[in-house]
C-alpha cells in the first residue's frame, strides 16, 4: 500500500480511540486546534496537526509517546512558542505536545547552586526563585515571562 502523506498513519482510528483515555478531557484537543498553537515567532506555515495534550507528568509524557511511537504518530513539543526557527510549528499529521502543565521548581540547592525544575517552566519563574534564594540564573531572554527552559535548553 502506498501512502500520498509522510505519516500514513495519522488518521489511524486505534490512536485516536486510545489518546482520550491517557489525558482529562481538559488537558486534550483533537481536531481544532487553536490558532495560537499552529505557529510561533518564527512565521513558519505548517501542517494540520491531529490534536494538542497537555501532559501533567513525566509519566503521562512518557505514556503518549509511547502511543505515539506504537502507531507511527509524529509528535511536536511546544513551549512558549517564542522560538525563531519553526521548531515548534506543526507538521501534517502530528500530535502537538505542550510543556505548559509541566511546570514548577522541584528544588533549589544553594549549597550546589543547582535547580531541578521541570520543562514547563517559565524563564522568569526561575531567576526570581533563585534570585530570592541569593544567586543568579545568569540566562536572560526578552520573551523570559513566557520563554519554557525545557525551550531554552533545546
Amino acid at each position: 500500500m502506498t501512502s500520498n502523506t509522510p505519516y500514513p498513519h495519522a488518521g489511524n482510528s486505534a490512536f485516536m480511540h486510545a489518546l482520550p483515555g491517557l489525558f482529562d478531557s481538559k488537558d486534550l484537543i483533537l481536531g481544532a486546534v487553536p490558532e495560537a498553537h499552529l505557529s510561533d515567532w518564527s512565521g513558519e506555515q505548517g501542517g494540520q496537526p491531529v490534536g494538542l495534550c497537555y501532559p501533567r507528568s513525566t509519566a503521562q509524557l512518557s505514556s503518549v509517546m509511547a502511543l505515539c511511537y506504537e502507531h507511527a504518530i509524529p509528535v511536536v513539543p511546544q513551549g512558549g512558542l517564542t522560538g525563531l526557527t519553526g521548531g515548534a510549528v506543526p507538521s501534517e499529521g502530528a500530535l502537538l505536545i505542550s510543556l505548559a502543565r509541566m511546570s514548577g521548581i522541584e528544588s533549589i540547592d544553594v549549597r550546589s547552586s543547582t535547580a531541578t525544575v521541570l520543562a514547563g517552566t517559565p524563564l522568569q519563574t526561575i531567576q526570581e526563585a533563585v534570585e530570592a534564594e541569593g544567586m543568579m540564573f545568569a540566562l536572560d531572554l526578552g520573551p523570559r515571562g513566557s520563554c519554557q527552559i525545557g525551550g531554552n535548553i533545546a
